[in-house]
């Protein structure tokens, strides 16, 4: 590969790099993590970001980067100002272990290579070194990038300054995903290739603990994969997860070949949640908010536990954690006004609290109207419902039949959001789930077209 030197590159002593060093460094604050893809011609695209701890004095991260083969050749040399930092100091000082997350991006043959990072902000320095790989050949599925955030990207949109691009999704930059329970789904990204009799991929998706042990999560699917490739883009949930380290496991089989690629994600748990900002009122103490909503003389256990288990999925601030649902039902009550008490009321002049009025109101309406008796799925654990409990009734709603028993159901909020959500039912039971939306914080299936198979249908859906 051709080397590129920028001027004035150099701007810290290069450090040796010890045998079976990894990123970070031993003594060091920033860490690399890389992924690969193939590309024609024999080629491996190493892309990668660079994480910088947001420090208490916010200044611009000065990055260099010095790639070097086997015989520690200097095939890349480049260096830029990633201003990210200033912009997140805020949360750099509510979180300790935020970071400035900055792209890197090199392509290789094949080899074994070296990535030197060197970062210089204000007056603090450090470096780290990752090894890696070219392919030798051309693999069944590329590494694996994750994220707490993956969107499909919209025709001519363009990323934010915090996400990267991968073909048409936008993957927000994290060195290592931390995965919060107000939103407890990794998204994941990867390419499959085609091509040498290759026409499907059976590829297994799995969670373990980072010590090692049996999966916790798992899941398997046939993908179809186009003599060109593909990619695939997801998210897994993980409810129910506890706290830690993980490590994110695909194992992709084709003929006689198998290829595992995995990479590390973290659990967090609600003290990683940022407080939400809230006022009490007068009204809205934690006893009044029991006696007048949460006490056994207003609602029964039942409603109480129904309530619980929607405030694990989706709720005004954050959610609650899914141990919830195993508390006694007088534990639970104390729970929900402790919670409730901390939102204003928004109109205190009068008796009621709308806000609490309104998300039980929900939570009734999506338990009768939502609950998928032929499977056992509550309302609430249903995509039509999440989104409901989220936003309440849509703005707009369109029923689509479709040939044979399949139905779509169009959702449209535009009074205070401009989002859209597309629900199919595949199975002609009334079981619909979520295949195209433009919320970035929800994830479009990316085959949803052909599961639609009508294209009046798919272009009713982008009109509506």
């Amino acid at each position: 590969m051709a080397g590129l030197l920028l001027a004035g590159a150099a701007f810290l002593a290069e450090p040796p790099v010890a045998a079976g060093q990894d990123s970070p460094s031993a003594a060091g604050e920033i860490r690399i993590r890389t992924a690969r893809f193939w590309r024609p011609e024999g080629r491996t695209l190493i892309e990668g970001l660079v994480g910088t701890p947001v420090r208490a004095v916010p200044a611009p991260v000065d990055v260099s980067l010095v790639v070097r083969d086997a015989d520690r050749n200097v095939l890349h040399r480049e260096r830029w100002v990633d201003s990210t930092a200033v912009r997140v100091a805020g949360i750099g000082r509510s979180l300790a272990d935020a970071e400035t997350a900055s792209p890197i991006s090199v392509a290789v043959a094949e080899g074994h290579y070296t990535i030197l990072a060197m970062v210089r902000q204000g007056d603090w320095t450090d470096s780290a070194v990752v090894r890696v790989e070219g392919f030798t050949e051309q693999p069944l599925i590329s590494d694996v990038l994750l994220s707490s955030r993956i969107r499909p990207l919209a025709d001519g949109e363009r990323p934010s300054t915090a996400e990267i691009r991968k073909g048409r999704y936008a993957i927000e930059r994290a060195v290592q995903p931390k995965i919060l329970p107000s939103d407890p789904f990794v998204a994941y990204y990867l390419e499959l290739y085609g091509g040498q009799g290759v026409a499907t991929q059976e590829v297994e998706f799995a969670v373990v603990r980072a010590s090692g042990g049996e999966p916790l999560v798992r899941i398997s699917r046939n993908i179809p994969v186009g003599e060109h490739g593909s990619s695939e883009a997801a998210r897994l949930p993980l409810q129910g997860l506890p706290p830690g380290e993980y490590r994110f496991m695909v194992t992709a089989k084709a003929g006689n070949r198998v290829e595992r690629r995995e990479a590390v994600f973290e659990m967090g748990d609600l003290s990683d949640l940022p407080a939400p900002a809230v006022t009490v009122t007068a009204n809205a103490t934690e006893s009044g908010v029991y006696e007048r909503y949460f006490s056994p003389a207003v609602l029964s256990d039942t409603v109480v536990a129904a309530v619980v288990e929607a405030m694990t999925i989706a709720t005004p601030g954050q959610a609650v954690p899914g141990s919830s649902r195993t508390l006694l039902p007088e534990a639970q009550r104390r729970m929900l006004a402790r919670y409730w008490s901390r939102f204003a009321d928004p109109n205190p002049a009068t008796q009621q609290h709308e806000l609490i009025e309104e998300y039980i109101h929900r939570v009734q309406f999506v338990a009768r109207e939502y609950f998928e008796r032929d499977i056992g799925r509550p309302g609430s654990r249903t995509d039509r419902g999440r989104i409901y409990l989220k936003f309440g009734p849509p703005d707009a709603r369109q029923l689509l039949p479709m040939e044979g028993r399949k139905a779509i159901e169009v959702w449209k909020y535009t009074r205070q959001r401009n989002l859209k959500y597309a629900f199919l039912d595949e199975t002609g039971f009334g079981n619909f789930n979520l295949v195209y939306t433009n919320d970035p914080n929800e994830l479009s299936l990316p085959d949803w077209e052909d599961r639609v198979q009508d294209a009046e249908a798919v272009r009713l859906i982008m009109s509506f």
